[in-house]
């Protein structure tokens, strides 16, 4: 294989269907690799999902809402099936307000917002002469699937009602390996991959994505015993030494007499003060040994020390 290099041919269906094919592969390659991005695609992919419902005058999801056809959970059940996209990750709260017969949909809720509504005709209820609507939904990115236990704020309102949320673009995917020609050799895999998305993001786009999150998890391998958190620990020292040898000499608590003697030599910050060292310091006018030891005592407080 040393001189054949595998390469990935994608055949879009639409833009909700794609086949990728991957080959040659050493044998067996073909499932490792394909096992992997599989279980990738499906649980390590995010977007948006409506997680909480709020409406007025509804205590709870087991009831009906005033001159509207579909029961609370009806409409739960249909909020569930709105596909979202958006720039960036961050969380929404969309207000809406419906007065009369009307029949809604998504992109309904979501007009005037920054979202992208992939389905924009997909039913959300259907109101009656009459009915008088006021509801909040919050929409937010995450990652494969949330129960509601988990969508629940403590912020939102007593009525508000949470909803299991599935963020990820993928619906299903397959993964198929046949033996390929090389040469004279049929001891080659090709791994055909086929991925159903719901349109939130792209085949391609996908399996990109999931290829990547690989890529990223199997460099580790490459370095041992570099644990990152260790770089952010050192990291956040770092930013506390900086931010408390900013502190005002008043800030300390000196006593009179040190206070005094360290100003008088211009020192007024707690980085001046462990930037001078002891022999300069014992030529300041009055400041003796008590100041001395009293200097020491409390920059020991934060685990620095003065040059002799």
């Amino acid at each position: 294989m040393e001189n054949i290099k595998p390469w990935v041919k994608y055949d879009k269906i639409s833009n909700n269907y794609g086949k990728f094919v991957f080959e040659p592969l050493e044998r067996g390659m073909g499932e490792t690799i394909g096992n992997a991005l599989r279980r990738v695609l499906l649980s390590a992919l995010g977007g948006f999902s409506i997680t909480s419902l709020w409406v007025e005058n509804v205590k709870h999801e087991f009831t009906t809402i005033d001159n509207v056809q579909e029961d609370v959970i009806e409409v739960i059940a249909n909020l569930k099936g709105v596909i979202l996209r958006k720039e960036g990750k961050d969380s929404e709260e969309v207000s809406c307000e419906f007065n009369g017969k009307k029949t809604i949909t998504a992109k309904d809720l979501f007009k005037g917002t920054s979202f992208q509504v992939i389905n924009p005709d997909h039913h959300i209820m259907t109101c009656q002469d009459g009915a008088k609507l006021k509801f909040n939904i919050n929409v937010e990115y995450g990652i494969g699937y949330q129960p509601s236990e988990v969508s629940y704020k403590k912020d939102k309102p007593l009525e508000t009602i949470f909803i299991d949320a599935n963020f990820s673009p993928v619906q299903r995917i397959n993964h198929t390996v046949t033996k390929t020609r090389v040469g004279k050799s049929l001891d080659y895999d090709s791994l055909l991959l086929e991925v159903w998305v719901n349109g939130s993001s792209t085949p391609d786009e996908s399996v990109q994505y999931a290829a990547e999150i690989l890529k990223q998890r199997i460099e580790s391998f490459k370095e041992f015993n570099n644990n990152p958190a260790d770089e952010i620990k050192l990291e956040e020292d770092k930013k506390k030494k900086e931010s408390f040898l900013d502190i005002d000499i008043d800030d300390l608590d000196f006593s009179a007499r040190t206070a005094n003697a360290l100003k008088r030599a211009k020192i007024v910050k707690l980085k001046q003060l462990i930037e001078t060292k002891w022999s300069d310091l014992e030529e300041i006018k009055n400041f003796g040994i008590k100041c001395k030891e009293e200097v020491k005592d409390k920059i020991k407080q934060f685990g620095v020390t003065i040059q002799p």
